[in-house]
């Protein structure tokens, strides 16, 4: 009987030694993907045992430097194919693991309590209009889409000095939710917040497709169950939180 007991006791410590044993499995991505993304890395965890999802939110730009440096990162997830573009053409990221999961669009907020009369790109260029919210154009892709279209609808010149960058598309969301701006460029996803409502769209056409890839970073340290994460995006469930959050779901695509 003494035995029995001493047997349980080594398969209860066994247990919850396996338990604490969980991995770190580091996804970087793309600030505007982070209500999603929770989500999706719990039923994640459920789904595989023995891994603890560990995200670290940011622009798509900075994060892609982190890597470059050798931050240990297992997979990469921007809101831009450029960016995963240029780590691939270092080598950095796993061949064949490669997937186009969700894509988004642009539009302008303003404060909920605005009186601002904005419905097209160019009510930017009134007079009353006298702080404009948009990513850093030189590391993240909302920013960087937000130039296109205020250069392609040749607005850029009327409204450059009234330009306010933020560090990734929620720091320009929080800008607007403050009233700290008249107005701010997001992706449609980021409109979902106290204080603030949208004032228009932005023409898909006058900027770059917003796709987001995902894909193992190259020296991942559980490369097995990074590549599981980076499949998981592409499944039926993951999908579906992805569409409640507002996200276009174009498929998957291995390169």
């Amino acid at each position: 009987m003494r035995g029995l007991r001493l047997l349980s006791i080594i398969l209860l410590c066994l247990t919850f030694g396996a338990s604490a044993d969980a991995v770190d499995l580091t996804i970087s991505a793309a600030a505007s993907l982070t209500d999603a993304f929770k989500e999706i890395g719990a039923a994640f965890q459920k789904h595989v045992a023995g891994v603890n999802v560990v995200f670290n939110f940011g622009s798509a730009g900075a994060l892609a430097t982190q890597i470059e440096q050798g931050a240990p990162v297992d997979v990469f997830a921007p809101a831009s194919d450029s960016d995963m573009d240029r780590l691939q053409d270092k080598g950095l990221i796993v061949a064949g693991t490669r997937r186009l999961f969700a894509g988004n669009s642009m539009i302008v907020i303003v404060p909920s309590d605005s009186r601002l009369r904005i419905r097209s790109l160019a009510d930017l260029r009134k007079d009353s209009v006298r702080h404009i919210a948009i990513g850093d154009p030189e590391t993240m892709p909302g920013g960087r889409c937000a130039m296109q279209a205020l250069t392609s609808l040749k607005l850029i010149a009327a409204v450059r000095d009234r330009l306010v960058y933020g560090n990734d598309i929620r720091q320009v969301r929080a800008y607007v939710m403050r009233g700290e701006v008249d107005a701010g460029f997001v992706f449609s996803t980021d409109a979902h917040a106290e204080g603030i409502r949208v004032a228009c769209n932005v023409p898909d056409s006058a900027h770059e497709k917003i796709e987001y890839p995902a894909a193992v970073v190259k020296g991942a340290r559980h490369p097995d169950s990074a590549k599981k994460f980076v499949d998981f995006l592409v499944s039926r469930e993951a999908k579906r939180v992805l569409a409640k959050y507002g996200f276009k779901t174009p498929g998957s695509r291995p390169r």
